[in-house]
């Protein structure tokens, strides 16, 4: 069973770095992936333990689940509102590597 789960995390991991990697630009890279991964683990991940508890205690044992499908319909439509645009860089020549341009 781990390893299925494991295999699950690792598919995830990939396809967010591709997206991460394409979708900023190297001198902004660093600090909108900081700001954005922080800000949804601060609202999901440090409420989603007194949510899923209220929901347990109000209606059933089953009801965080729902939670966690309303969860991954935002996320789905956040996705589909995510600018097109992707960075792609020029691609470099031999002498880019040594700070000058041809």
């Amino acid at each position: 069973m781990n390893i299925f789960v494991f295999n699950d995390v690792l598919l995830y991991l990939h396809i967010v770095c591709a997206w991460l990697v394409e979708t900023f630009s190297p001198e902004a890279r660093l600090t909108s992936v900081a700001v954005g991964y922080n800000i949804a683990l601060a609202l999901i991940g440090g409420t989603t333990p007194a949510i899923a508890t209220y929901l347990v205690d109000a209606f059933s044992v089953i009801a965080p689940s729902y939670m966690i499908s309303l969860v991954a319909i935002l996320s789905l439509i956040g996705l589909y509102l995510a600018p097109v645009k992707q960075y792609f860089p020029d691609t470099p020549t031999p002498l880019a590597f040594y700070g000058r341009m041809v």
